[in-house]
């Protein structure tokens, strides 16, 4: 989920939260006199906050993917994974049942998890590596600095 896809998110949210505050106060000067109208009342009021919890959950969980790494190691492997799938939905060979069933099985799931652990610890290495050039770069970039002033 990128970013753009928030703001709607959170006008569905503040919408919701009007319609409770709307509701709360019709109930409050006694605008439901009979049983019906009160039973509806309630089950609206009900279904409104479960659906608005669930909108604050999923805001919650996606503004965390979206700056945490380790998902975005997970998604780069998955999208690697995806493609022979994908390629072979796309020339019409298998259906997309199938190619969710592909993806909904545990095989590739756990081939997903050892390659998104695997890149991550490489990644690491890499930027174990590094460490010097970018130390060694600092350095003379210090002394370039101290020499001009």
């Amino acid at each position: 989920m990128v970013y753009a896809e928030y703001e709607p998110m959170l006008r569905v949210m503040r919408r919701f939260q009007l319609v409770i505050q709307t509701l709360s106060e019709m109930n409050r000067v006694d605008c439901f006199r009979d049983a019906e109208t009160a039973r509806v009342y309630v089950q609206t009021v009900n279904a409104l906050e479960f659906y608005l919890g669930k909108i604050d959950d999923q805001y919650g969980k996606s503004k965390w993917q979206l700056i945490n790494p380790f998902y975005w190691f997970y998604l780069l492997v998955y999208v690697v994974l995806m493609l022979p799938v994908s390629a072979l939905e796309a020339g019409g060979v298998i259906g997309g049942s199938t190619a969710s069933r592909i993806e909904g099985y545990w095989a590739f799931k756990a081939v997903n998890l050892v390659g998104s652990v695997c890149s991550i610890f490489f990644f690491l290495l890499y930027l174990r590596s590094q460490i010097p050039i970018v130390a060694n770069t600092w350095d003379r970039l210090y002394n370039i600095t101290v020499g001009l002033f």
